[in-house]
């Protein structure tokens, strides 16, 4: 970090503020999880841009182009730099050594030690904990709905992505994966949306980093050979666009999304798709708000045979009605939570240049949703 751009930063204990007139000379760089990232750290550079305007250098995974959409000037680094949560202190260190004549600000700033507040140019991240209850200010949501990119298949009828993975996560804790859906828990599902008249695409995405361990699963033969299924891996290395644009093109053509635990469901939340979860293991509260923020409905669950069983009456639910109205997209109802909750703003989706912005999402509501926790019985936890 040069001279100059330290001089800068007012740093007190784990906070840190940063003044700085041209950042045409500095790279925001993020190496961590792709779920932080995009609940947390995309949201609040994607504010900046958008009020102050300034020239914007940004830095992350492989094919993240896509979700830096906003950025003057992104640049992508090796799989083995990508880290747990928000990155490793080497990791960033390597990524100075090799720009060492540009300056980074990135979430492990001060003595490669997590910031547990910092600021640019008085604009707070405020989202530094994402277990919580995210707050809005200095946040606007990317906007990745309106990439529908044709897809390299023809299924006849309406089709539900089913999202799966079969990696460890929390090496503290287990030793193999814990949130995965069995193959008899695929084939049931399965069954049950062809019984409704759905076709399914299904996907176990795999991405390449220095901490993921993946384990061998054997969900081959439950789907793309019966004419009403797709694997989405069959077609990732023979597109001309890239994964990510292939996924999202999918999630936001599907009629809705039933996933697991972990960033697999951060971006059909961020597409505003409603969400059935697998959650054996994992913090409930994380899902609940990319509900409230992306204003959709989700359910979660803590065993693949209750979102089997449950899979029916939330197939119905939308047949009753036709489309989900807009009451019923957020988790706390009154019915459920009570009158006495107040609800935080939902943050603006970023208007991309475009003559239609029909999907923008106005801000409204107000005030705290702290007297939510004291309501919320995580555990029975069912709006049907």
């Amino acid at each position: 970090m040069s001279q100059l751009f330290f001089n800068q930063i007012k740093q007190h204990s784990h906070n840190f503020h940063i003044e700085f007139d041209d950042f045409k000379n500095i790279y925001f760089a993020f190496l961590g999880e792709f779920g932080y990232e995009l609940i947390s750290w995309i949201p609040y550079l994607l504010y900046l841009k958008r009020t102050y305007g300034f020239h914007l250098n940004t830095i992350s995974r492989p094919d993240s182009e896509l979700f830096y959409y906003f950025s003057d000037n992104h640049q992508i680094v090796e799989p083995n730099l990508i880290g747990d949560m928000w990155g490793f202190p080497q990791h960033y260190q390597t990524l100075q050594g090799i720009i060492n004549s540009t300056n980074i600000i990135h979430p492990l700033m001060i003595n490669n030690q997590f910031a547990e507040q910092f600021s640019i140019n008085n604009c707070v991240w405020a989202n530094t904990d994402i277990h919580k209850i995210l707050n809005t200010d200095n946040y606007i949501l990317p906007n990745y709905r309106e990439i529908n990119e044709p897809l390299p298949f023809d299924l006849h009828n309406k089709f539900v992505l089913l999202n799966n993975k079969f990696q460890r996560q929390w090496f503290d804790k287990f030793n193999s994966p814990i949130n995965f859906y069995t193959a008899n828990e695929l084939k049931e599902i399965r069954d049950i949306l062809y019984a409704h008249g759905y076709s399914v695409v299904y996907n176990n995405f795999v991405e390449d980093t220095s901490y993921d361990e993946y384990f061998d699963y054997d969900d081959k033969g439950i789907f793309g050979n019966d004419g009403n299924s797709e694997l989405l891996s069959d077609y990732y290395n023979n597109m001309n666009i890239s994964k990510n644009r292939l996924q999202l093109s999918v999630i936001n053509q599907s009629e809705f999304v039933i996933g697991v635990q972990g960033g697999n469901v951060y971006l059909p939340s961020l597409c505003g798709k409603d969400l059935l979860i697998l959650i054996r293991d994992g913090i409930y509260l994380d899902y609940l708000e990319l509900a409230r923020i992306n204003q959709h409905k989700i359910q979660a669950f803590y065993e693949g045979e209750h979102l089997v069983n449950s899979l029916p009456k939330f197939i119905n639910s939308i047949k009753d009605l036709g489309h989900i109205d807009e009451n019923s997209k957020f988790y706390f109802q009154k019915s459920i939570m009570g009158n006495d909750v107040n609800l935080l703003n939902i943050p603006k989706i970023d208007t991309l240049p475009k003559e239609d912005n029909s999907i923008i999402v106005e801000e409204q509501l107000s005030e705290s949703l702290q007297v939510l926790l004291d309501k919320i019985k995580f555990t029975n936890f069912n709006p049907w």
